[in-house]
This record gives C-alpha cells, structure tokens and sequence, in this order.
C-alpha cells in the first residue's frame, strides 16, 4: 500500500534535504525509498546545497594555466573537484575559453550531432513500415487511445501561434533580415510596405518601398521612399549604378558601341 506523506514527513524532507545524504534521510522518513524523496524534493523544488570546494594555491595555478585551451571536465578530475566549481572560480577570477578553443569545440559538436542517430535515420529510398497502413492496423486499440489525449483537434492552434497585428523578424535566401505583418490566420505581408500604405495608401503597381538608409529593419515612415521597379532596375540594382555618372556614361556609350559592332559583324 502507498504511504503517503503527512505533514510532519514533509518538515522532515524540507529541513534536512539540502544537507542530509540519501542515506541519511531514508533513516529519518522509514519506510520512504529514495526515488520517493527524490520526487517529493522535485515537486517541492528542494535543492541540495552544495559545499564549496576550497582550492589551494596549485589548483589555482593549474586552472589559470589550463582554462582557456583545456575542457573543464578534465580540470575538475585533475583538481578533484566538480565542474560546477571550476566554472565558478574561473568566473570569480576572470578566465575565459580561447575563442579559437570555443570554435574548435563547436566544430566538434556540430560533426558529433550531425553524425549522431544516422545509423537509425530513414534513407533516400527507403519507405516508412506504416506508410499506406489505417492507425489501426499498425497500433494497438490501448495505444490508440493513449494518442488522443495529445492529438490537436480542430481549430486549435500552437502554443506559439501570433496574434494579429504581430511583427516577426524574418531573413531572405540572402540572408537580410525584413520584418513581417500578420493581417490575419496564416497571411502576412511586409512591414515596410504596410507603413507606407498606411501612411500614403495603396502601392501602385510595378513600385516598391524601399529604405533610405539601407536598413531594412528601420520601417519608419521617414525611412521610407517609393520608387518604380524600372528606376529601381536602372539606378540601384545595375552592376554600373555603383559608379559615378561620368563612368555610366562612358559604360552605355561602349555599350552602344558594342552593339553596332555586333550588328556590323552580322550583316558581313
């Protein structure tokens, strides 16, 4: 039969948790196991204090000299102390990872998840067990069940679902950033564009807003200006726009050139 926890257990578990050991509190609650006390601790978000390891003078020393290029789980052995404490002591007296070692590291990290679960990865080609299968021929009736608890029915929505009328910082296949509008469930439109209309009314068609100052995360009205996509074809995005009007001009005139040449060249 499950014993349950009186008010007096209770005092008992939240008095001498952060100090006591697990031995130590199974003999004062008899008759609790340790994953009991372990669970009552987490639901009443009881923490164990921890003792502060006290360094020497060399483990001192051995932590400046070793921190920035070293992994602290082998500090923490050398030393004998844990890695919660070389992390404190090196905030405490200034030491950082190298940046070339955080960047090796990472590297690391990024290889090891990608690597990680590709034995039991589908691949190219291969064809799900389930797939063309009802639920109930690959799940059993208990199972089923189980799944309905978690399922989203209709009309409910993610947790993080925006509201109308949400800005959402979003990034191009450029890799510039814009920001979004949410008019409504599912339709969004640029941020920048819906000021100026706002401002100014509807966009004509064949224009675009653009920004003053090139940023296109500044959506003040003040930021903001229309142009023709033609005007914006000619002096903003062309390769020869970058350069001063003279060299322009010397650009279309060698063009014009070039195209009488070619012309000549074909009649002959």
């Amino acid at each position: 039969m499950k014993k349950t926890w009186t008010p007096e257990d209770l005092d008992i578990l939240a008095l001498n948790y952060p100090t006591k050991t697990t031995e130590e509190l199974l003999s004062l609650l008899p008759g609790k196991s340790k994953q009991a006390i372990h669970s009552k601790a987490v639901l009443l978000k009881l923490r164990k204090k921890e003792k502060r390891f006290s360094f020497r003078k060399d483990d001192i020393k051995l932590l400046t000299d070793l921190y920035p290029n070293t992994p602290s789980r082998v500090i923490a052995e050398m030393i004998g102390c844990s890695v919660h404490s070389v992390h404190n002591l090196a905030f405490r007296i200034g030491l950082k990872k190298d940046q070339i070692y955080l960047s090796n590291m990472n590297k690391q990290l990024g290889k090891s998840l990608s690597e990680s679960g590709r034995e039991t990865r589908f691949h190219k080609g291969e064809i799900p067990s389930n797939k063309g299968l009802r639920q109930e021929q690959y799940m059993s009736a208990e199972a089923i069940e189980r799944t309905k608890r978690t399922r989203f029915k209709k009309g409910n929505l993610p947790h993080n679902t925006k509201y109308d009328n949400a800005i959402s910082i979003r990034m191009d296949s450029k890799g510039r950033s814009y920001k979004w509008f949410r008019i409504g469930l599912g339709k969004w439109i640029p941020f920048h564009r819906h000021i100026w209309e706002q401002a100014n009314g509807r966009i004509p068609k064949g224009y675009n807003v653009q920004f003053k100052d090139g940023d296109p995360l500044n959506c003040a009205i003040e930021n903001l200006y229309l142009i023709s996509q033609a005007d914006q074809l000619k002096n903003e995005n062309s390769l020869h726009a970058r350069y001063p009007e003279d060299i322009q001009h010397l650009i279309q005139l060698k063009g014009a050139l070039n195209r009488q040449i070619n012309k000549i060249t074909k009649s002959d």
